[in-house]
């Protein structure tokens, strides 16, 4: 669940921090950053199925230096609010 979720925000801030000055960049960094949260990804994943841990990706994201610009605001990134579109002003609760 958080993988998609992780991916757009951070692949997004990472690109402002990075300051890509083409689109060829910005490819390149949005890739980077894909490739960064896949690899992080497979281990926590791995350290699930195996050895029957908790998911700790985001610990991973936390620890790792690539992601060290928007350390700061990875709390932000990932309240569950900003995940829920129109949904609260389309459900009744009557």
């Amino acid at each position: 669940m958080w993988d998609s979720r992780v991916l757009a925000n951070t692949s997004w801030s990472i690109l402002k921090s990075k300051s890509t000055s083409s689109i060829n960049g910005s490819i390149s960094a949005l890739q980077e950053c894909h490739e960064q949260i896949r690899v992080l990804s497979q281990q926590a994943g791995a350290a699930v199925k195996e050895h029957g841990l908790e998911n700790d990706l985001i610990d991973r994201i936390k620890d790792c230096s690539y992601f060290s610009p928007i350390h700061a605001e990875l709390e932000q990134l990932l309240e569950p609010s900003t995940f829920t579109g129109r949904c609260p002003q389309q459900v009744s609760t009557s």
